[in-house]
C-alpha cells in the first residue's frame, strides 16, 4: 500500500512514485494518479476522498426508468431510451442541434483542417477537418450539480 496518497482499499496495484511490484497488476484493474479505474465492474475508486461513485450504464437507466411507473414493462423502458438516443444520433448526423429543456444542449461542432506537427519527428502533417458532438448542460442540471 501506497504511503504517499490515499487509496481505496483492496485495489492491488504499484503507485508511479514507487517501484513496481513483480506481482503483475490484475487486467481489470488500471491505475492512473489519483483515480484507480476498475474497468469491467461498473465502478470508480476515487484515490483522494476514498468515495465510491456509480458509472450508470443502460441496462441500470433501463432500470431506472422501468421503476417510475408500474405499468412501464423494461422492454418498453429500453425501447423508449433506444428511441431517445436513436432521435438524438439521427438530428446530429444531419447537423441539428438538439435542446432538452431543464437537461441540455447537443450540438455538433465542426473542426477546420489544420498543421500539426508529429510529436516523435517533428515533421509538418495536415490535420483533417472534422465534427464532434458537443454537450451544454442547461442552468437547471447546472444547479442540480451544486
Amino acid at each position: 500500500m501506497c504511503d504517499r496518497t490515499r487509496h481505496a482499499p483492496l485495489i492491488p496495484r504499484a503507485c508511479s512514485h514507487t517501484q513496481r511490484s513483480k506481482r503483475p497488476i490484475p487486467r481489470q484493474f488500471r491505475h492512473f494518479p489519483q483515480v484507480t479505474y476498475a474497468t469491467g465492474l461498473g465502478r470508480v475508486f476515487a484515490s483522494d476522498s476514498l468515495l465510491e461513485r456509480y458509472l450508470m450504464n443502460i441496462s441500470d437507466l433501463v432500470d431506472a426508468v422501468a421503476a417510475t411507473d408500474s405499468k412501464l414493462t423494461k422492454a418498453q423502458a429500453k425501447a423508449a431510451i433506444e428511441a431517445t438516443f436513436g432521435a438524438i444520433r439521427a438530428a446530429a448526423a444531419k447537423g441539428d442541434e438538439v435542446s432538452i429543456p431543464g437537461f441540455g444542449k447537443f450540438a455538433v461542432q465542426s473542426k477546420p483542417a489544420r498543421t500539426g506537427r508529429n510529436p516523435s519527428t517533428g515533421a509538418t502533417i495536415q490535420i483533417a477537418a472534422s465534427k464532434a458532438l458537443k454537450f451544454k448542460p442547461a442552468k437547471a442540471l447546472k444547479d442540480a450539480l451544486g
